[in-house]
């Protein structure tokens, strides 16, 4: 018998689709950033995207000169859109 090892998407992850529509940056941008290194993140062949960390994204936006997207506190307050703690405990830390 065979067994298919799977890879579990960590829990404080956003694909490349959530990561475009709540930083609202042009996707062909973030693929960009994505191939050159400039953002770090994974390629997960079985979903066919690119997964990226809420730390990761943070460090870009505080690295870059990017703007923050609307909503997005970056100093002492959590993000007003947070739904998922792992991107707003990276904002705050």
């Amino acid at each position: 018998m065979a067994f298919m090892w799977r890879q579990k998407r960590e829990p404080h992850q956003y694909t490349l689709e959530e990561a475009v529509s709540f930083l609202e940056y042009d996707r062909a941008s973030l693929e960009y950033w994505l191939q050159t290194g400039q953002l770090q993140g994974i390629w997960d062949r079985r979903l066919g995207t690119w997964l990226i960390s809420a730390g990761e994204l943070i460090s870009f936006l505080r690295q870059s000169d990017e703007p923050w997207p609307t909503g997005v506190a970056h100093q002492a307050e959590k993000p007003t859109w947070a739904g998922r703690s792992g991107f707003a405990d990276a904002v705050t830390s």
